[in-house]
């Protein structure tokens, strides 16, 4: 089995920096290539954090289209060149963040449920993609998210390339209402294992709206060589509602 990351990015080098840091921290064995789709972007601060990014021990194949056409249109250039081959296709959003074992999560996931779309994300803001059903690993859900998801190639086939086809709507939740057609939940992993960081939202929504967040992520930043001063810019702040005491010892905690 060949697996494919597919990473989407346009601008907004503040996110793209902390999803690079993420995926340098994560175990990416299991992985034959990233791909990465850049949309064509201006910030030259972006564009240097891509020539830049390599991963040791795994392919990176880098495609920078000649304009800007949307997330749309870099997801199908994305998957063409994913699915030529490879048998799944991960796709990480540019301003998203992973844990260490997102990978062997996803897919130990996608070999116990082959015929279901897979995410690492599991939001409830807002009540957007409530629980069908919670299960002691996984949670089955009504809609993917389209910041990540794990498909084969007769699910990108059925849900995702006519969602993406479309000239309007977001192509998870489209590709979700295809998916719930066949009667499937989409399920997704428990605790999450990646966030949504991209709070300057570039899908047109309201700022005054929460952003979708997994209140289930949790980071942990642990490299004895990464200075003190810049850990607040990669720490989330911890969600672990039955905890009562926390002690840190090694370092400054203001």
């Amino acid at each position: 089995m060949r697996v494919s990351l597919l990473v989407t990015t346009f601008n907004r080098p503040q996110y793209l920096k902390r999803c690079f840091d993420s995926l340098r921290k994560a175990d990416l064995s299991l992985l034959y290539e990233i791909i990465l789709i850049d949309d064509h972007s201006t910030d030259l601060e972006t564009i240097r954090l891509i020539n830049e990014f390599t991963i040791e021990g795994c392919e990176v194949t880098k495609v920078r289209k000649g304009k800007n056409a949307g997330i749309k249109n870099s997801l199908l250039i994305g998957y063409m060149i994913a699915f030529e081959h490879s048998n799944i296709v991960i796709n990480l959003d540019g301003d998203a963040i992973v844990a260490r074992n997102f990978v062997s999560v996803l897919l130990a996931l996608k070999k116990q449920f082959p015929d279901n779309i897979v995410s690492g994300f599991n939001t409830t803001v807002k009540n957007r993609n409530p629980i069908i059903k919670e299960h002691e690993s996984f949670f089955e859900k009504k809609y993917a998210s389209g910041i990540n998801m794990v498909v084969n190639k007769d699910q990108y086939e059925d849900y995702i390339l006519p969602a993406i086809s479309m000239p309007v709507g977001n192509h998870d939740f489209e590709a979700s209402k295809l998916h719930m057609a066949d009667g499937k939940a989409v399920i997704v992993s428990k605790p999450s294992v990646c966030d949504h960081i991209g709070f300057e939202s570039s899908m047109g929504h309201a700022l005054s709206e929460p952003p979708d967040v997994a209140a289930d992520f949790i980071e942990v930043w642990d490299s004895p060589n990464f200075p003190v001063e810049e850990m607040p810019d990669y720490f989330t702040k911890l969600q672990l509602p039955s905890v009562t005491l926390i002690g840190a010892d090694g370092f400054d905690v203001d």
